[in-house]
């Protein structure tokens, strides 16, 4: 599909075939040459012009070079290279990348092979076919194509196939280039590389013809039948720009309809599109803003006759179908609520690992055993009948924030920072319970295991987690059965679950049926899962347990000119906090906000910030805590990772519009709960 220089003399010379001329003179390619051939082609296709662009230059070009142009060897070579670490950083130092290309015909791209596990070639014909359509490179080495599929769709080929894909001299022979350019995204891999190259028509056979605006290009995306029906547009305007590029004489209409003709029966890869440097430029950068399309620009440059862009795919955003289904299962906090002392029972956050297990309270037993004294089964009457306390405990899901990440390669629910909740719960001592047992000489490790049962590494599996006996016997783990006052509804591991104060919520296990103490050594799929990792067999694996310190605020409404108030909550496990940050000018200064007490050693506290607004406009607020360790949160980036997206404390981003025609500052009478947004999956 890729049309190279030769191609190029090759369409001249078959366009000559068709087209006898009255004059062999030179014709001059002015300003107003070009105007004469606009006129022409609005006459002749004039729906495919609607606001078209005529006058055009490089001297008026606003697109930049982001790097020195290199040969096309130690282009790849440079690109590849950066590439290959970025994906060994997650992927193992063994890793090699899958490549794809599209378009090879003669002049594969000179990929270093050292640095690729897999090459596939695509194309639009069949080698044989290829022969066919292109008898002038007969003498040519073609490269035979792995698989044959059209260039807008890519149907044969399954999302994600990639590390990198190459499309050099390809997307202006597809008549939706839109969808084309999505398709291409589709297949590359998150993080990887779309490395994509555009004839600059002031240099090629399409130096007369008008150049295509980022309005067709839309359109045709938008109503695929109508880009299907304009399809023989296309092939007439090129006939005619063929003439008008050899004739100085207006062009002879049944000439024109005839070569159109023969080259759409034969569904030629024309040029059904042309570009110069900003035009390429804007054609990408709308993809992603206007059409969401998951890419960002790293490398533009351009020479007398291309352009070249290489394109990072930014999924962020790119949820999957596991993600969305894990997301409608599992509910984050009403971040409203952080202006409450106590998360309500139903605006909890909620994590379901397995199915939600319905246990009968009056025939439960829970089981301790291992290396004890002496075994214990005991129903939830005995339970309940032993001292009890209850206290408020701030608990947070490891994964919080995980979609701050924009690289996501483990399958999880895809949280804000909404996965939290700070409750008042109400139980027994678990270190009481196991000295009742009697621990053994050499018991080290405490296994605890719920009901709720799944699939995971092939096998099923009980949701089991584990604490050191050290910590086990610190005093404040709970054996916990209500919760608000209430007792445990079934989604909150009824009628008893374990809470462990201070820790990420993986390990205050629900549903809770057994207590086994061990000598050690156990590390169960629990345990793995919830680690700081770099790839997914990372052995410098770090397990996650206590929580870091965060700070967030409830969403202010729509703001009148004034005074406003912010609300928020802070925490960091048991440890103190030392102060919040409030800024309003997305961080780029920070003013110290006022601090309330804990509500308890493991629970939150309050914090507000009297806000001095502007007068109108939109404003991004932040907030960040400091605790007494001096610990503080991550800095806002798009570096930020670990393979399973743990424990990232990017400060939320709230975007705010100031409102004049807010009759009392801070009234909530007009305010809309959906007024506030999220950005980059930083936002509440």
């Amino acid at each position: 599909m890729a049309l190279r220089a030769g191609f190029a003399m090759f369409i001249g010379m078959v366009m000559g075939m068709f087209f006898t001329y009255s004059t062999t003179t030179q014709w001059e390619e002015s300003s107003s040459a070009r105007q004469k051939v606009a006129a022409w082609q609005q006459s002749y296709a004039p729906s495919r012009y609607p606001g078209a662009i005529l006058n055009y230059s490089y001297a008026n070009c606003d697109a930049q070079a982001t790097f020195p142009p290199l040969d096309r060897a130690s282009f790849y070579e440079y690109w590849l290279s950066q590439l290959l670490a970025q994906m060994r950083a997650t992927r193992g130092e063994s890793y090699l990348l899958d490549a794809g290309e599209i378009g090879a015909l003669h002049e594969k791209a000179p990929i270093p092979e050292r640095l690729v596990r897999n090459r596939t070639f695509i194309d639009g014909l069949s080698f044989n076919d290829l022969r066919k359509m292109y008898p002038e490179l007969e003498a040519q080495n073609l490269q035979i194509p792995d698989i044959v599929d059209r260039a807008e769709t890519l149907a044969k080929v399954p999302s994600e196939s990639f590390d990198f894909f190459v499309a050099t001299h390809v997307i202006e022979h597809t008549y939706d280039a839109l969808e084309t350019l999505k398709n291409w995204l589709r297949v590359v891999r998150p993080g990887g590389f779309l490395f994509m190259a555009i004839p600059s028509m002031c240099h090629t056979f399409d130096r007369l013809r008008m150049l295509t605006t980022w309005e067709h290009f839309a359109a045709e995306y938008q109503n695929k039948d109508a880009a299907m029906a304009n399809k023989y547009e296309h092939f007439r305007e090129f006939a005619l720009s063929d003439w008008s590029s050899r004739s100085p004489g207006a062009p002879d209409a049944g000439r024109v309809e005839s070569v159109a003709k023969k080259f759409f029966d034969r569904d030629y890869f024309i040029h059904y599109h042309t570009w110069v440097p900003n035009t390429a430029l804007q054609f990408v950068q709308n993809a992603r803003s206007c059409l969401g399309m998951p890419l960002r620009v790293i490398h533009f440059n351009w020479d007398a006759g291309q352009i070249w862009m290489i394109l990072h795919t930014d999924r962020r955003d790119d949820l999957t179908s596991a993600e969305l289904q894990l997301a409608k299962r599992c509910h984050g906090a009403h971040i409203e609520t952080l202006s409450q002392e106590v998360t309500a029972v139903g605006s909890h956050y909620l994590l379901i690992h397995y199915d939600v297990p319905y246990l009968n309270a009056e025939t439960f037993r829970l089981k301790v055993s291992g290396l004890v004294e002496k075994e214990l089964s005991l129903s939830m009457a005995e339970i309940r009948s032993r001292p009890s306390t209850t206290q408020a405990v701030l608990m947070a899901c490891a994964g919080t924030g995980r979609m701050s990440q924009k690289h996501r390669f483990w399958t999880h629910v895809p949280w804000g920072v909404d996965s939290f909740g700070c409750a008042e719960w109400t139980g027994c001592s678990l270190a009481d319970l196991l000295r009742e047992a009697g621990l053994k000489p050499g018991a080290k490790q405490v296994i605890f295991t719920g009901a709720d049962k799944g699939v995971e590494a092939g096998k099923v599996q009980y949701f089991q987690r584990s604490l050191s006996v050290e910590d086990a016997l610190l005093g404040h783990v709970m054996l916990v059965y209500g919760m608000n006052g209430e007792d445990l509804k079934p989604a909150h591991g009824a009628p008893l679950r374990i809470i462990v104060p201070g820790w990420y919520g993986m390990a205050s296990v629900k549903w809770l049926t057994s207590i086994e103490i061990t000598e050690g050594g156990w590390w169960g799929h629990q345990m793995e899962a919830y680690s700081f990792r770099r790839a997914a067999d990372d052995p410098g694996r770090v397990p996650l347990t206590q929580l870091p310190v965060r700070a967030l605020m409830a969403p202010p409404g729509v703001v009148a000119p004034g005074v406003h108030r912010v609300v928020g909550k802070v925490w960091a496990g048991a440890v103190e906090i030392d102060r919040v940050e409030f800024s309003a000018d997305h961080g780029k200064t920070w003013a110290t906000a006022t601090l309330e007490r804990k509500t308890g050693l493991f629970g939150w506290a309050t914090w507000y910030y009297d806000w001095q607004t502007p007068s109108e406009g939109s404003c991004v607020l932040k907030c960040r805590g400091f605790d007494a360790k001096g610990r503080s949160q991550d800095e806002p980036g798009d570096d930020e990772f670990n393979w399973t997206g743990m424990g990232d404390t990017q400060p939320q981003m709230v975007y705010v519009r100031v409102d004049p025609g807010v009759s009392t500052c801070g009234s909530q009478s007009l305010s809309n709960p959906f007024w506030w947004e999220v950005r980059g999956g930083v936002g509440v």
